[in-house]
């Protein structure tokens, strides 16, 4: 059977038109080709247009079909049914099928951003008056434009908290109960290490009497020893001292290196930042040297490095043997000359002197183990670490604290955002304030919060759920985080503080059990630091300003699907600036008839006072309560090869008159029927 489908020349009313038929009649097929023709961005969403039905590859029925939309200016444009429009086109209509206002609903109750977000933007920007745009050519370039110093500054501001995080992760290891048993193990064995050293302390050796014969030969060499040996110990504590002065001055020189690449770095940053600030200059007529004023030098800086190296020089040529005078070579040639003396003796002072050597290295290494609180590997040292922690968790809550206020100060910087957010909406809802209809009767709001846009997902990528730990179980772990989100409020920045506070806690404290510490860096994932946990949490990348729209006293979070598929329409009927014809496949779709008649109506009588609109619809309400000017009755002859046949006219034409009773009440009988049972009021 050859098979006719679509032969047909239809004309369209330029103000409201109803496409009616029985399902299955060609409704969808019509208003799809129009969406088609008119370059429709949501072609994808076609139910007839499609690969499943008139598009299917064994038999593509659409390559067959070309249809044309001519507009009353007399242009026209043609296009085949079996390919949607590129994704360059641009759309001259605007059409809404039934499946994108179900995609749009579904993802209104999240709290990603969304494809209905990007519609959003797009109608504010159409409020905005052209000389506010700033030059922009769109919401999303506006508000990079207005917010990026802001956005430099939270930049600035999550830097200066990454290093306070590095402190806290720092303090944090130091706290654990592996680095308390590794500083009492080290103590442990020092003090073994000084046990084990005192038993080997040197066998005391007398003093010998010298004989008469020797007395004055011992007396003098005696004196000549202590001599020397004074001048042996100055001689080490001028090496020593020597040593102190050369890594004091190595770490100068450490710093005039790093002082200059600042020096060099921030030359480079004023100069980029007189390149970045150059076109507003110009804009403002205004010259460089009035505003920027900059002085930086590093001769001195060069000139201490010079001397540094000069006085290097010096203190690494007293410390080398080879050098003659050096105050090493002199070290050894008074330990050779000491030596001669030594060898001068008897026996039994000999035999003393090297037991006095002996009893110098014993206490000289017994003070290297004991140390001082400031040499590291001492028991002295490891004793000062051990009193040290008691006072950690001090330390740990001052920088958590300081992590906090870091918080606040990026939140109050968002807040501003957000502010440039509600500046830029002001247009559209001064329109909706201008409409009885969506002021009065909708309550229709726009609004601006800082929302959560997807912190959950980005916290189970850190942390893992298969640990001991709060969110230990990936069921049981997520609807911990669901409840502690969802009594949260991220609207002031003490709310947002107590949020982080209480998060953080839930990660050191299994709070399953609310008493058995846990070991966050045993919780993070691979790939993963617990440094880069804080950053995140603290730092806030997880909430930014969003616009929203609410309806009748209710956020679009507390609407049902099918208050938001109303809303949605209401956008589109009364918000929507874009004067191109609008078609909507079945908004009734999925709302009740008083819904229909108290929200629908209204709205779609406002809308065609400005703008085409085509509705596709089994609702009496909407084709007749509105005053179509036009309705188009869709009827398809199976029998005679697909036959789709539109006939058209107005409400009060006989023909299309029975239609609507016959389609849209079902029959005349059925109509008086249901009105013959009604109460009078």
């Amino acid at each position: 059977m050859t098979e006719h489908w679509f032969d047909c020349d239809i004309p369209i009313n330029p103000g409201l038109v109803a496409i009616i038929g029985n399902k299955g009649n060609g409704k969808s097929a019509l208003g799809e080709t129009i969406g088609l023709l008119g370059q429709t961005a949501n072609a994808y969403a076609f139910s007839f247009l499609n690969n499943i039905r008139f598009r299917q590859p064994k038999n593509n029925k659409a390559a067959h079909f070309e249809g044309a939309l001519v507009w009353a200016s007399g242009n026209a444009e043609n296009a085949t049914l079996e390919s949607n429009p590129g994704p360059n086109a641009f759309e001259l209509v605007k059409y809404i099928p039934q499946s994108y206002l179900e995609t749009l609903c579904n993802e209104l109750g999240t709290i990603e951003e969304t494809g209905f977000d990007h519609e959003l933007r797009s109608v504010i920007f159409s409020h905005v008056r052209e000389e506010d745009r700033l030059g922009q050519t769109s919401l999303e370039a506006l508000i990079e434009y207005q917010t990026a110093q802001a956005t430099v500054k939270i930049e600035i501001l999550q830097k200066e908290l990454n290093k306070i995080t590095n402190k806290i992760v720092t303090l944090e290891s130091r706290g654990s109960t592996e680095y308390r048993n590794k500083l009492e193990g080290a103590l442990s064995a020092k003090q073994y290490e000084l046990e084990s050293h005192n038993k080997n302390k040197p066998i005391e050796v007398p003093k010998p009497e010298a004989s008469d014969i020797q007395k004055e030969k011992i007396e003098q060499l005696s004196k000549q020893l202590v001599d020397k040996k004074a001048e042996l110990s100055t001689a080490e504590k001028a090496i020593s001292d020597t040593r102190v002065k050369l890594s004091s001055v190595n770490k100068q020189l450490s710093s005039t290196h790093q002082l200059i690449a600042k020096i060099e770095n921030f030359e480079r940053q004023a100069e980029s930042f007189k390149k970045e600030v150059a076109n507003d200059l110009e804009a403002l007529n205004l010259k460089e040297k009035e505003i920027v004023s900059i002085k930086l030098s590093k001769e001195p800086v060069i000139q201490l490095r010079s001397r540094l190296l000069v006085d290097k020089t010096i203190l690494e040529r007293d410390l080398n043997v080879g050098v003659e005078e050096s105050k090493v070579a002199t070290k050894e040639r008074i330990i050779t000359e000491l030596k001669q003396i030594q060898n001068q003796l008897d026996a039994p002072h000999k035999e003393y002197e090297t037991y006095l050597e002996r009893m110098a290295t014993w206490e000289k290494s017994k003070k290297t183990i004991v140390g001082e609180k400031d040499i590291p590997e001492s028991i002295e040292f490891y004793k000062e670490q051990l009193r040290k922690l008691d006072t950690l968790p001090h330390e740990i809550l001052a920088e958590r604290n300081s992590a906090l206020e870091k918080t606040k100060e990026i939140f109050r910087v968002k807040t501003t955002l957000a502010n440039t957010y509600r500046g830029l909406y002001a247009p559209v809802q001064a329109f909706i304030d201008s409409s009885t209809i969506a002021k009065d009767e909708l309550q229709l709001r726009f609004n601006v919060e800082i929302s959560d846009t997807g912190f959950a997902d980005t916290f189970f990528s850190y942390v893992s759920q298969g640990v001991r730990g709060t969110y230990c179980g990936t069921d049981e772990g997520q609807k911990r985080l669901k409840k502690l989100l969802d009594n949260s409020d991220f609207s002031t920045e003490d709310s947002v503080a107590t949020f982080v506070e209480k998060l953080v806690a839930s990660l050191l404290l299994d709070e399953r059990d609310g008493k058995t510490a846990t070991n966050l860096s045993e919780m993070v994932k691979k790939g993963q630091t617990t440094q880069s946990l804080y950053d995140f949490v603290y730092g806030l990348s997880y909430l930014r300003p969003r616009y929203s729209l609410g309806i009748s006293g209710k956020a679009l979070h507390e609407l049902s699907p099918g208050e938001r598929g109303a809303l949605l329409l209401v956008f589109y009927l009364l918000v929507d600036q874009n004067d191109a014809p609008l078609i909507i496949d079945q908004p009734e779709e999925n709302l009740d008839n008083q819904t229909v008649f108290k929200l629908l109506v209204p709205c779609i009588k406002e809308a065609k006072k400005r703008r085409q609109i085509i509705i596709i619809t089994h609702n009496p309400n909407l084709a007749v309560v509105c005053d179509a000017e036009q309705i188009i009755c869709c009827s398809i002859d199976l029998h005679d090869g697909y036959r789709l046949t539109y006939e058209s006219g107005a409400i009060e034409n006989p023909m299309i008159n029975k239609a609507i009773i016959n389609i849209l009440e079902g029959t005349r009988p059925a109509f008086d029927n249901r009105g013959a049972k009604y109460l009078e009021w």
